[in-house]
């Protein structure tokens, strides 16, 4: 039994160190928010062969949090276009850029994209209704907040 035990142990404790040192020194320092420090490593690392799709949002959101939204609108599409990338993120997070940049029409372009491929997704409506409120489309803003519930 104790064996079993201690090899079960082995097992959980490999994959956890594997999965801890799988992990890019860009995306380390963006998930220890480091976001200055972390763009200079991600820019290098989404050039490599077998890029981690991740990458390319933690680049672009690392821009976002350093306040240069001009530069994650154009990381964004970079990780749309690769393979295995969560397309319904990277579209949302670059509308959030442009709603930063109050380029609402994108942002709400954005948005709609996200909601038509992905219905369920509240964070898209929720936004989409902050700025038809804030365009005064009262109504519009109740419809969408109401599919967020």
């Amino acid at each position: 039994m104790k064996k079993k035990i201690f090899l079960l142990y082995f097992v959980i404790s490999s994959v956890f160190i594997f999965a801890q040192s799988s992990k890019s020194e860009g995306e380390k320092l963006f998930l220890e928010n480091n976001p200055e420090q972390a763009i200079v490593l991600l820019e290098q690392e989404i050039t490599m062969e077998n890029v981690n799709p991740k990458l390319f949002n933690y680049l672009g959101l690392a821009y976002f949090q350093v306040g240069e939204f001009e530069k994650s609108i154009e990381v964004f599409p970079k990780g749309i276009s690769t393979a295995g990338t969560n397309k319904k993120l990277l579209s949302y997070n670059q509308g959030n850029s442009y709603f930063a940049l109050k380029d609402f029409e994108n942002a709400k372009n954005l948005y709609k994209k996200v909601i038509k491929t992905c219905p369920d997704y509240s964070w898209a409506y929720f936004n989409l209704a902050v700025i038809e409120y804030n365009e005064k489309n009262f109504k519009n803003a109740i419809n969408l907040l109401q599919n967020t519930l």
